[in-house]
């Protein structure tokens, strides 16, 4: 939002100070009548009537839930100030930004792509053996001539375009496909999804993104969303004893409610007396519970994400170490959530809370067997005896510097200097 801001107060382009987009807080899908005309000489002359629709494209009757369209869509201030031309005046994510909104916003106005939905069948000449792929061929690119960024979530398969007849198979990929989960969200699906429950607004949807990671619940990977151990924590946590308010159509209630407040349609003093009643009730409650009967909620929730399971796909929380004991999660308030042993302090089995954690952390688990004693027993190292060599070098180090120190050290010397009376 700090560089669409930089790009809407103005860019030094020589000597002058120019506005590159137009206002970017704003839920609006609909352009100016000036942009619009703009819009279309520009796609005539630059690309041909072909890429030109007919009549200008209207897209009032997509705008999300709770939009606020005070202002027109976010454009380029002058269409014919293409990305190149303005490249060197920009840094690298300026550049970037304004190329998709430039691109994005010329492709609202131009021709849709069209695709031809195909099947390619490939059959041995015994007829025992069939290869099918099915996608699309694409027969004009349309708008996708100027934005042709295509979202990876979509499956759709582009084919080339074939006729029938003999083939000859250079190379043969054996490969097996099992069905996957659903890819996790991107910050565009994520959106998507909350506009889908009609949770938020778009001018609201950036700082639920940034909250998210700023405040640890999800780190991204490869532009993938990926909770973290405080997320998955927090999420059981609300959703044993929050349940109400974790709900989508709690929230996506509550937004319309909000709506109804701006509009002078609802009283916010009902509202949130209503909402301040049941809240607080529901707060009194949790503060009740014991931090035990908390934990087992917990454990109840996560499951499988923090214990391992047998080959049926059962639980399993025997202790590995002392194996009378039961695994559960535990707090700490230096070193957060972890999963420790229930016949603690005399099993001090540990291990992080993530399974994929703890799956790294295996090859230094504690304790360690180490092999058989002469006299049968068997040997384990533990931290707490490594902590204790460490801490005993240093002490005998600290000695020996001492020592040495006492050793090397000299009696001061002192220039005295005969006083006359």
């Amino acid at each position: 939002m700090q560089i669409a801001q930089k790009l809407y107060q103005g860019i030094e382009i020589e000597g002058d100070t120019v506005g590159l987009i137009t206002y970017m807080r704003t839920d609006g899908t609909n352009l100016s009548a000036d942009a619009v005309s703009d819009f279309r000489n520009f796609i005539k002359n630059e690309y041909g009537n072909e890429y030109l629709p007919e009549n200008p494209n209207n897209y009032s009757g997509k705008k999300a839930k709770n939009a606020q369209e005070a202002h027109e869509a976010i454009r380029p201030t002058d269409i014919n100030r293409n990305p190149d031309s303005v490249k060197k005046y920009l840094s690298s994510d300026q550049q970037k930004l304004y190329s998709l909104i430039w691109s994005r916003a010329l492709s609202s106005q131009m021709e849709t792509a069209k695709f031809d939905r195909n099947t390619i069948t490939i059959e041995s000449e015994d007829g025992k053996t069939i290869c099918k792929s099915s996608g699309s061929v694409l027969k004009f690119d349309g708008f996708l001539k100027v934005y042709s960024n295509q979202s990876k979530d979509d499956d759709e398969q582009i084919l080339p375009e074939m006729s029938k007849g003999p083939i000859n198979i250079e190379a043969l990929i054996d490969e097996q496909h099992f069905t996957q989960p659903p890819p996790r969200y991107s910050e565009a699906s994520l959106v998507k999804k909350l506009e889908e429950l009609g949770i938020g607004r778009p001018s609201t949807y950036a700082s639920i993104i940034s909250t998210i990671a700023n405040r640890g619940y999800a780190e991204i990977v490869n532009k993938r969303f990926f909770p973290t151990d405080r997320g998955k924590l927090i999420s059981a946590f609300l959703e044993k004893l929050f349940s109400k308010y974790v709900d989508y159509n709690f929230t996506a209630g509550l937004e319309d409610q909000l709506d109804e407040i701006t509009s002078g349609k609802e009283s916010w003093l009902k509202v949130l007396e209503m909402f301040w009643k049941d809240f607080n009730s529901n707060v009194t409650e949790v503060k009740e519970k014991r931090t035990r009967e908390v934990l087992d909620l917990l454990n109840e929730s996560l499951g499988v994400l923090i214990f391992d399971t047998d080959k049926e796909g059962k639980i399993v929380r025997k202790c590995q170490l002392c194996d009378t004991g039961s695994l559960s999660l535990k707090n700490s308030f230096r070193g957060g959530a972890f999963i420790g042993c229930s016949n603690y302090p005399e099993c001090k089995f540990t291990r992080p809370l993530s399974k994929a954690k703890a799956a790294a952390q295996s090859q230094l688990a504690e304790p360690k067997f180490l092999g058989k004693h002469e006299n049968g027993n068997d040997i384990f190292l533990k931290m707490e005896d490594l902590v204790l060599i460490f801490s005993m070098r240093k002490f005998l180090r600290r000695i020996s510097k001492k020592k040495n120190l006492k050793k090397e050290k000299k009696p001061r010397k002192r220039n005295l200097r005969k006083m006359n009376y």
